[in-house]
């Protein structure tokens, strides 16, 4: 994981406005905007930004500055044994099973189910990361 990475999100889904001509507009940007009687409001009201991360009503600040900061449980294995007093009745040697899974957990503070190795690349594409579950049986005769 990563302790403390902030950037300044970019994008029709980080900047109110973007992209508004195209009337697609994420759900958080039409319920938390700015108005007269919402001054409390976390995002400005979204004004057609004509593809550009800044313009008239959004600029660089820390106040949207999102924390990237994660911890990521790459690989898990859990696995089981079975004791050799239990295997002799049916004429095995050994016998183990496992359970493996690869990324189950990561923790972070992004909203919306955003994966914080997003744009890790600097390009403001990245691919999901894939959770992955096996299952195993060793035997030994």
């Amino acid at each position: 994981g990563i302790g403390q990475r902030k950037i300044w999100g970019g994008g029709q889904l980080a900047i109110p406005g973007y992209s508004a001509k195209e009337g697609a507009l994420p759900k958080t940007f039409t319920t938390d905007y700015w108005r007269e009687d919402r001054t409390d409001a976390f995002y400005p009201r979204a004004w057609d930004l004509g593809g550009e991360n800044t313009g008239f009503t959004m600029q660089v600040q820390s106040k949207y500055l999102l924390n990237m900061a994660y911890l990521r449980i790459k690989n898990l294995q859990i696995g089981y044994s079975f004791p050799e007093a239990m295997l002799s009745k049916i004429r095995f040697k050994g016998l183990q099973v496992y359970l493996t899974c690869e990324n189950p957990f990561v923790f972070s503070n992004m909203k919306g189910g955003w994966d914080p190795e997003y744009n890790a690349d600097g390009s403001g594409r990245a691919y999901p990361v894939a959770r992955v579950y096996s299952v195993g049986l060793n035997v030994k005769f």
